[in-house]
């Protein structure tokens, strides 16, 4: 006999949520390794960009589950010289979600652009 594996959209959006409501900054990070914690995420910033809640729409998953989405930022300032190796989502004291990134060289004093991106949560298989 097999066993179905369930867990409802109602449990998993509870996550999503607090996402939603509690991020307050994305950041850019450099380094070879993700960072563990918000210290290390602030210790690599290349760039950071201020989030609302209204910044991200949570819906169904492109396979199953659920997902929330990022909003494109454009214009974010690059506030130090680095290579971008992930992206950080934190409120002001906690590392909430760490993502990776397309590779590439940030220069000071120019911009990024932070496109949509998605935080997915699947069914169980």
């Amino acid at each position: 006999m097999a066993i179905t594996k369930y867990v409802a959209d109602s449990y998993i959006q509870k996550e999503l949520d607090s996402i939603k409501a509690d991020a307050t900054k994305i950041i850019v990070c450099s380094g070879a390794n993700s960072p563990a914690d918000y210290a290390a995420a602030v210790a690599a910033a290349l760039a950071t960009h201020t989030v609302a809640t209204g910044d991200w729409t949570i819906s169904n998953g492109d396979t199953n589950g659920r997902k929330v989405r990022c909003a494109e930022h454009a214009a974010v300032t690059v506030d130090a010289t680095g290579d971008a190796s992930c992206i950080a989502v934190c409120t002001d004291t906690v590392l909430l979600v760490v993502t990776s990134c397309t590779l590439q060289t940030l220069t000071i004093g120019n911009t990024v652009t932070i496109p949509v991106w998605d935080i997915e949560i699947s069914d169980p298989a």
